[in-house]
């Protein structure tokens, strides 16, 4: 949501204002990289160090500003959730046991200077239930990419913490809209591990559940993946189509076998859009699933319930597994393109997504711990 805006004809920036703009997080140092690439500069070293003195040097042109400034649009559209679970080993009420000191402000400084908390926001039970409470906040940023004056964007974002399983897990549900509130979302949730372990609450190893790359074989990856699709139904969702996916080859993996051999060497990586895409090679013949990381995978479904009927796409993806997170990425579910019938149109879309994201959450972590019970990376 932009804030006071500012209408500004032509601005193509350079120079120290083009600086102050690719440094945002927004702008990821392979963004960067691929535009420097698309002129003939290759820079050998990967970081933002390396190659943001470069492109201040250079005069952008409007096409090479409208890509940059699309990362940002496409990095912040909608809602992405990351589910962990942590081992709860104690009989306090999570109302009681999360630190009444904690300051959100305090925590959202440490990772931004450019960034300002809007009011006081505080963990709230939900349903006046002291075992289920919920922090949403909302963060202004100065958007330098909408207008280089005074216009700020303002994204919103949730934790929230609920005891389940009889109270012997807390599923730790974190959503975010942008690179900001999806960081002060991982550092509350840090702090509030830290505290939970210093308090005994949880162990002090292994106290936590977290969807990794680096949990699966490729083989496991895929499995799981499929499993999220129609190869497993819920009550909720019925599976229509894969309609996108990205792989790349594993370097690690040893020689492709001839039928996809054209990759190696050629393809870092290979995003694929259409329909029936669980049918191709990549996916449906399995002696190939162990030279490939599918590291995300968008899946159309229709879905019926008491309160509403429709379709919608749901994108699992490891987020950052092709940027700096790489092999450690998690596990991110986004809800998107929701289209309700006709005879539905009057209700709440976001109450729908909600209620679809919260189905999804006990179902993935069901088929996660079917088929990777001991993760490689833990």
């Amino acid at each position: 949501m932009i804030s006071k805006p500012e209408t500004i004809d032509v601005l193509l920036p350079y120079g120290e204002m083009l600086r102050t703009f690719v440094e945002q997080p927004f702008i990821s140092k392979s963004d960067l990289k691929a535009v420097l690439r698309s002129r003939g500069i290759f820079v050998s070293g990967s970081e933002k160090e390396d190659t943001i003195p470069i492109a201040v040097c250079c005069l952008l042109s409007p096409f090479e500003f409208g890509q940059l400034k699309e990362c940002q649009n496409t990095k912040e559209d909608g809602q992405k959730t990351i589910t962990r679970f942590l081992n709860w080993n104690s009989a306090d009420t999570l109302m009681n046991a999360v630190p009444s000191d904690i300051d959100l402000e305090a925590l959202l400084d440490e990772n931004s200077n450019y960034c300002k908390m809007i009011g006081n926001p505080t963990f709230v039970p939900v349903a006046n239930n002291p075992d289920h409470l919920r922090v949403d906040f909302e963060i202004e940023r100065q958007d330098l990419s909408k207008s280089w004056a005074t216009t700020n964007s303002v994204f919103k974002g949730s934790l929230e913490l609920e005891k389940i399983y009889d109270g012997k897990n807390v599923k730790v549900l974190l959503k975010h809209t942008a690179s900001e509130t999806k960081q002060l979302n991982l550092s509350v949730s840090k702090h509030l591990k830290e505290h939970f372990e210093n308090t005994g609450r949880i162990p002090s190893a292994g106290g936590e559940t977290r969807i990794l790359f680096k949990d699966f074989t490729n083989e496991q990856r895929v499995q799981f993946f499929l499993s999220l699709t129609g190869y497993n139904k819920t009550d909720l969702l019925e599976f229509k189509d894969v309609i996108d996916f990205d792989i790349c080859p594993d370097a690690d993996a040893g020689k492709l076998p001839n039928e996809i051999k054209w990759m190696e060497q050629k393809v870092e990586e290979l995003k694929l859009k259409g329909k029936n895409l669980h049918e191709t090679i990549f996916i449906k013949e399995a002696k190939y699933h162990k030279y490939l990381h599918v590291h995300q995978i968008d899946v159309k479904f229709d879905f019926s319930y008491y309160a509403a009927a429709g379709s919608c796409t749901i994108v699992f993806a490891f987020a950052g597994f092709m940027g700096e997170s790489g092999k450690s990425a998690e596990l991110e579910i986004n809800v998107s393109n929701l289209v309700l019938k006709p005879e539905h149109r009057d209700v709440n879309k976001a109450s729908v997504k909600e209620h679809i994201s919260r189905a999804i959450e006990m179902f993935t972590l069901e088929q996660y711990r079917k088929i990777c019970p001991q993760p490689r990376g833990a």
